[in-house]
């Protein structure tokens, strides 16, 4: 069986725009994942929720720790 070459151009176009994407909103995901601790009690430090977010990122190859500070409010 043989993939059409559009469907594998479309699929690389899709990966780079998630690649695109995905920083920003890891990077606005970590005030409302600090909130979501405290209204459990947890006090997390934003630095550290962000580092922990950063090496995460890293670790699966989703985003650089400076386009994810980049992308943080």
């Amino acid at each position: 069986m043989t993939v059409p070459t559009e469907f594998i151009v479309l699929a690389g176009l899709l990966l780079v725009a998630l690649v695109l994407w995905l920083p920003p909103v890891l990077g606005a995901l970590v005030e409302p994942l600090r909130q979501l601790f405290a209204s459990e009690g947890v006090q997390l430090d934003r630095q550290k929720l962000l580092a922990v977010v950063m090496i995460s990122a890293a670790k699966h190859r989703i985003a650089t720790p400076a386009e994810l500070q980049a992308a943080s409010p």
